[in-house]
């Protein structure tokens, strides 16, 4: 909030991305409008080519106040961030952020991974066929 307040909506995007998505910061400033369809986050990992999906195969959401922020952002054009990975990182420590960026990333992927239920046989194969139990 303190970001959007004092008009900084570049960063107020990206700290929001971070936190909703576990998608690395080099690949999130490089993101464009068009990636995001609906409050799904369409996008490609630059070093693997491997799109950013979660373990069931799906795009990662976003806030529907995130992803207005996001299409508000530069309306002129398709990009969504106009600066450098480390200017931003410069700019993130003057906020006095308490941890390095990637574990955001690394905190979301992990929560992922731990929140994983166990299901019967038949619930996976309704998932597999597309039926519905």
């Amino acid at each position: 909030n303190q970001l959007i307040t004092e008009g900084n909506l570049e960063l107020a995007a990206l700290v929001g991305l971070m936190y909703q998505t576990p998608i690395c910061i080099a690949d999130l400033t490089r993101m464009k409008k068009s990636n995001l369809k609906g409050n799904a986050v369409w996008t490609v990992a630059k070093k693997t080519g491997k799109p950013y999906v979660d373990i069931c195969g799906h795009a990662y959401r976003v806030t529907k106040e995130l992803r207005n922020l996001l299409l508000s952002i530069n309306c002129d054009t398709d990009m969504i961030f106009t600066k450098s990975v480390a200017i931003y990182r410069k700019e993130l420590k003057k906020y006095g952020l308490p941890f390095p960026l990637h574990e955001f990333r690394h905190e979301f992927i992990f929560y992922e991974y731990i929140s994983i239920e166990a299901v019967s046989y038949t619930h996976l194969r309704a998932h597999e066929t597309a039926a519905n139990l």
